[in-house]
């Protein structure tokens, strides 16, 4: 009987701190906003225009805004509707492993370019390193996104097939 309760506490506890019971919304937001840098994230919110394109993962650029990827193939603008998925894909907290990153050469395959008057934030994605690297003049933030690959990777293949 003993037994029993113990293993009825730890299924309790187990399934209590599971993500389906976790809140979302006010501590996703304070952990984006925590670790992303404020004029990084006005210009993600409320850009004029984003950017999008694929870009050859053989080289990366060093220094730099990251916007000089953008000269590897011709972009294209991003729709409102577009830029709301990507939005909602960025800015959820529980899209990234916060506390660590993995090791490995960085080298991105697509990349997002977010305007707003003369500022502009880039967005490096690395497919197979699942990691992105948002960067703002000389801010840089690597983040692993793990946890939102299946959606990126798929929100992505829409772009593609709109590049061709």
């Amino acid at each position: 009987m003993k037994y029993l309760v113990v293993l009825l506490c730890l299924a309790l506890g187990f399934f209590l701190g599971s993500p389906l019971f976790k809140k979302e919304g006010v501590e996703s937001k304070i952990q984006t906003e925590n670790h992303l840098e404020p004029k990084l994230l006005e210009i993600i919110k409320t850009p004029t225009r984003v950017k999008f394109t694929r870009v050859s993962p053989t080289g990366f650029v060093t220094g730099g805004s990251g916007k000089e990827y953008l000269q590897q193939n011709i972009p294209i603008e991003l729709t409102a509707f577009q830029t709301d998925r990507l939005q909602k894909l960025l800015l959820a907290s529980e899209n990234f492993i916060w506390n660590r990153t993995k090791r490995g050469l960085f080298l991105p395959t697509s990349v997002f370019y977010f305007e707003k008057g003369e500022k502009g934030v880039t967005v490096l994605i690395s497919a197979p390193l699942n990691q992105i690297q948002i960067i703002e003049d000389q801010n840089r933030v690597i983040l692993d996104y793990d946890p939102m690959q299946l959606a990126l990777d798929e929100y992505i293949d829409e772009l593609t097939e709109d590049l061709k």
